[in-house]
C-alpha cells in the first residue's frame, strides 16, 4: 500500500454514504462505495471490480479491518446533485449509471 493507509467514509449529497479506498484521487482514477449506510457503502466499494483488482495486485488490502476507515469530508475532486439518491456503482445496475464530468480550474469533478 502506499502512504496513505486509511479508507475515507463521507456523507455523499443526499443522506447517504460513500467509501473510498487509501490515497483516493477522483473518480476517473479509484473506485467509491456508495450506499444508504457506513457498512452498504463498504460493501458496494469491497464488490467493485476494479477494487477487486487492484486489492489483489496489493495496492490496497484485501480485507481491511472497520478502524481502517475514517470518517471525514466529501472529497473536493467529488460533487453531487442535490437530488441525487445514494447507488451502487458497482454491480448489475452499474451499467445504467451516468457520470457527468466538470471541470473546475483543473480539479476533475464528478456528478450524476
Amino acid at each position: 500500500m502506499g502512504r496513505h493507509s486509511s479508507f475515507l467514509l463521507f456523507r455523499n449529497g443526499s443522506e447517504g454514504w460513500c467509501a473510498a479506498p487509501p490515497g483516493f484521487r477522483n473518480l476517473l482514477r479509484d473506485p467509491v462505495g456508495c450506499g444508504l449506510t457506513r457498512a452498504d457503502a463498504v460493501s458496494d466499494l469491497f464488490a467493485h471490480p476494479e477494487y477487486v483488482l487492484r486489492a489483489k495486485m496489493g495496492e490496497w488490502p484485501a480485507n481491511p479491518s472497520s478502524a481502517m476507515f475514517v470518517e471525514g469530508p466529501k472529497p473536493d475532486s467529488i460533487a453531487f446533485r442535490r437530488d441525487e439518491n445514494p447507488r451502487p456503482i458497482s454491480g448489475p445496475s452499474a451499467a445504467h449509471r451516468a457520470v457527468k464530468l466538470v471541470c473546475d480550474r483543473g480539479s476533475m469533478q464528478a456528478t450524476s
